[in-house]
């Protein structure tokens, strides 16, 4: 990785970065964000029961990322309540800036892969500045780890078809695993992986079968 390459990077990590602080310091708790947090705390507190069937959704066990940086000050204050609802709420965001980091890299490492470092570069740009992303990964829901998990599964469930090694194999069904535990919507990683294992293997099927 060239200088110039790595100097993009960091300024489009920094931009994410200020843009997502700055809707957490400017905007106040979303309407659904209190149901996550609450089950996200009920989860630290080892209590799985999902009470609330109208926002299943939001009880998730992922939920529980955003409950640590209010309970690590809590236990570092010595078991104090140290805010409100709304500042714990508020510091748990952060836990999602954190996976939106995490995702961006991994959307331009694999576009490095299929195109260049100039198409990566593009693609992270693209990313940075998405409202849809922006919206999202200042909040405390399951939206963007939901987002992460899936798209780092199909990473490497595409590499485990490009390259069918242990490694690319193991790390894809374990993070398929752990999508399952951010939004039911990672259920659809189970026909998407048949769909990329046809489109791999078809080809190569269908001339076999025509040269038998």
């Amino acid at each position: 990785m060239k200088k110039r390459e790595l100097i993009v990077i960091t300024l489009l990590l920094a931009i994410i970065l200020f843009f997502n602080i700055s809707s957490i310091l400017k905007y106040w708790t979303a309407y659904d964000e209190p149901f996550h947090y609450a089950y996200g705390e009920r989860v630290f507190s080892k209590n799985f029961d999902r009470k609330d069937i109208a926002h299943a959704n939001a009880e998730m066990p992922v939920s529980v990322l955003n409950v640590i940086p209010a309970k690590v000050m809590e236990r570092v204050r010595g078991g104090e309540l140290l805010w409100s609802k709304n500042d714990r709420i508020r510091s748990g965001r952060y836990v999602t800036v954190l996976a939106s980091l995490i995702l961006s890299i991994f959307v331009y490492r694999w576009s490095r892969r299929i195109y260049n470092p100039g198409g990566a570069l593009f693609a992270m740009f693209l990313y940075a500045f998405s409202p849809t992303i922006l919206g999202f990964s200042c909040l405390v829901t399951t939206d963007l780890f939901a987002t992460l998990s899936i798209f780092i599964a199909v990473y490497f469930f595409w590499n485990a078809l490009r390259l069918p090694v242990w490694r690319n194999i193991v790390i894809s069904a374990f993070i398929t695993g752990i999508a399952q535990l951010t939004k039911y919507t990672a259920l659809l990683l189970f026909p998407m992986f048949v769909i990329l294992l046809l489109s791999a293997y078809m080809p190569k099927l269908y001339l076999f079968i025509r040269i038998r």
